[in-house]
C-alpha cells in the first residue's frame, strides 16, 4: 500500500500528529490484532479531535467484520465495483 501511495505523489510522515492523513491496515478476527487496531484508532480519533481537518482511512478487514455491524461506528458501502468503503466515528 506504501509503495502505491509513494508512487501517486504521497509522501510518509512517521509522527500522525504531523500526518494530514491516517491509514491504518488492520486486522478484526485475531484477538490481539483487533485490541491492536482499536487502540490505534482510538488513538488517531484523539488526534484528530485536536485537528478535525485530518483524515483517517481504516483498512483491512477491521471494519468489515461481520461482529461490528451492530453497535458499533462504521458505515460501510460499495462503491459499484464490488469495493467497499467504511467510514467511522469513534469515541
Amino acid at each position: 500500500m506504501a509503495g502505491y501511495l509513494e508512487k501517486a505523489g504521497y509522501a510518509s510522515e512517521a509522527d500522525p500528529g504531523r500526518a494530514a492523513t491516517i491509514i491504518l491496515n488492520t486486522c478484526g478476527f485475531i484477538g490481539p490484532a483487533r485490541a491492536e487496531a482499536e487502540t490505534a484508532i482510538r488513538d488517531a480519533a484523539r488526534l484528530k479531535k485536536k485537528n478535525p481537518p485530518k483524515k483517517i482511512i481504516v483498512t483491512g478487514c477491521y471494519p468489515s467484520a461481520p461482529w461490528l455491524s451492530s453497535g458499533r461506528h462504521f458505515r460501510t458501502s460499495t462503491d459499484g465495483s464490488g469495493s467497499r468503503t467504511s467510514t467511522a466515528s469513534w469515541k
